[in-house]
């Protein structure tokens, strides 16, 4: 990923505080030439540490909007992710701003703001993988396909 993405970043790499997270943002920083800056508000989604069998199917009927006990409930997660955008998009002062983060938070965040379906893409994302929001409009389009530089 590091060596595929081609962004006009302007300033820090913004990344979850959680360490595959920001392991991921530093190699990023370390190519780009930038620091990693973490935030909480970035971190996924808060849930219980047991195990499910069928983890998958509990995800995506989270994602659907299910409330599952013990979970952090969506609206929360885009809450807190809105406001690390926020954040960091304040710092950001040329270029695009670059965000680490996981896959359940952020696949609420970007269906609150592009017109997706949050199951259908958190079930497609990749490791790595990357997407550009332009938060004024809302369009949506992925960066990197593993193994394939972007377009």
């Amino acid at each position: 990923l590091a060596h595929h993405l081609r962004l006009p970043v302007g300033g820090a790499i913004f990344s979850s505080d959680e360490r595959k997270a920001t392991e991921t943002a530093d190699v990023l920083a370390l190519r780009l030439g930038r620091e990693v800056i973490t935030d909480h508000g970035f971190r996924e989604v808060d849930r219980p540490d047991d195990w499910d069998d069928d983890y998958r199917a509990l995800v995506a009927r989270y994602l659907a909007g299910e409330l599952i006990p013990g979970w952090e409930p969506q609206a929360s997660v885009v809450t807190r992710f809105a406001a690390a955008v926020g954040r960091a998009t304040e710092q950001t002062h040329d270029g695009d701003t670059v965000v680490v983060s996981h896959g359940q938070a952020i696949s609420l965040y970007l269906a609150s703001r592009a017109a997706l379906d949050v199951v259908s893409f958190w079930r497609a994302l990749t490791l790595p993988d990357a997407w550009s929001l332009d938060l004024a409009t809302g369009e949506l389009s992925r960066l990197y396909e593993t193994g394939l530089p972007p377009e």
